[in-house]
């Protein structure tokens, strides 16, 4: 039987500090996760490669697997299911000493990081209730970026020595981060009463996914999000290459460029989702893909620019990045979840992470289309940008006035 939560502002902030504190544990050690096998276990590079991109693979299941039981019990024991399986993957790092061993230990943390984020919005969705899910989702898209980039400075300046002793102490960190997470989202209390994810408008969440796979809407947002989910993971990887390799820009604008973004999303996002509250969800979708379209134009162009202001030039134009990248994670998420039947929100939400996974593959694709001419991986998303935006407003769903399919 699924749990049933009451939904009280005073209960939130266990469900918003987990986030922050594994958001803090992802970018802890996500950008060095390699590194420790390469130098302080003495891994070779293609077997550490290897495995890991082994043990992504298999668990690429989990959003389909864990949808399924979230409807059945409710996102809230399995969530602190898989941040205990981060924990003690991260934890299991420290007595590798072979390839498989670093697959094993890895596929615990993979597949505890999917299980995380397929039920972190089911689990927002239930805590919020009848009331708008966007705010929830706002503030704890915040707290992520916030987590994230305090993360990533601490493992900066932790391996400024780049010694063994600073990776051990930051799997340490690591491995205690994702438990003190699992602990918090234990004090979200289940009760009699309060708000499940089945919506009770009739529709069972009987006969696993072949109804999710039936709902060609919700396919095609699918892919709509897998478009839109490309930037946050080509800035992180492509946009380095492109800056360094083809505009021979200032060795500290990228990092310059990703601190200013996450200043400003947890600065600003919640004053940005508030801005179109009313809006419908696909409208606002449509803007952030011709904000992005703008943006990857714009980059497009930028070796043509004069080296006297490109870095202004950069700023500037990441500007229509920053404004998509704030509205865009909660609001397709609340989408996501207004158009799901009742009885089958979970499966619908896990489902949708299959975005960011395929977004993930395709990213690195287009960093490779950067040998064959520097604008031409702009242009391939320019297009694919600008297409999804022109469906989302074909759709005309979510917000006020949408209805349940």
């Amino acid at each position: 039987m699924a749990e049933v939560l009451t939904p009280a502002g005073k209960r939130s902030w266990p469900f918003y500090v987990a986030g922050f504190v594994d958001s803090v544990g992802s970018g802890l050690f996500l950008p060095v996760s390699m590194l420790y096998f390469i130098r302080v276990v003495g891994l070779p590079e293609w077997q550490v490669g290897t495995f890991i991109a082994l043990s992504s693979v298999i668990a690429l299941v989990v959003p389909a697997l864990v949808g399924s039981l979230i409807d059945r019990v409710g996102p809230l024991r399995i969530i602190v299911i898989g941040q205990v399986l981060q924990a003690v993957g991260t934890a299991g790092y420290l007595l590798v000493g072979s390839p498989f061993g670093v697959l094993v230990v890895t596929m615990l943390c993979a597949v505890g990081q999917r299980v995380f984020w397929s039920c972190f919005f089911g689990l927002g969705a239930q805590l919020a209730g009848d009331g708008p899910k966007e705010k929830w989702f706002s503030v704890a898209s915040t707290m992520q970026a916030g987590g994230a980039g305090i993360g990533g400075l601490l493992a900066a300046l932790l391996f400024v020595s780049d010694t063994a002793a600073s990776y051990v102490l930051l799997i340490v960190l690591n491995a205690a981060s994702f438990a003190v997470s699992a602990a918090l989202l234990l004090v979200i209390r289940v009760g009699k009463t309060g708000t499940s994810l089945d919506t009770g408008d009739g529709v069972s969440g009987n006969g696993g996914y072949r109804l999710v796979l039936r709902d060609r809407r919700y396919l095609l947002i699918v892919v709509l999000g897998t478009v839109l989910a490309i930037p946050s993971t080509f800035f992180a990887s492509g946009l380095p290459v492109y800056l360094t390799q083809e505009l021979d820009a200032p060795s500290w604008i990228s990092g310059g460029l990703l601190t200013t973004v996450t200043v400003l999303m947890v600065a600003l996002q919640m004053l940005a989702v508030r801005v179109v509250r009313g809006v419908r969800h696909t409208t606002t979708l449509a803007i952030c893909a011709f904000l992005w379209t703008a943006w990857a134009i714009a980059m497009a162009v930028a070796s043509t620019v004069d080296d006297s202001v490109l870095v202004a030039f950069l700023f500037a134009v990441t500007g229509f990045y920053i404004v998509a990248d704030l509205l865009h994670g909660p609001i397709v998420n609340a989408l996501v979840e207004e158009i799901a039947p009742g009885g089958m929100k979970g499966r619908y939400l896990a489902f949708f992470q299959y975005s960011y996974n395929f977004a993930a593959v395709l990213s690195p694709l287009l960093v490779a289309a950067f040998a064959w001419g520097p604008a031409l991986p702009w242009g391939i998303f320019a297009a694919l940008s600008g297409a999804s935006g022109l469906l989302f407003l074909m759709l005309n769903v979510g917000g006020r006035r949408a209805r349940k399919p």
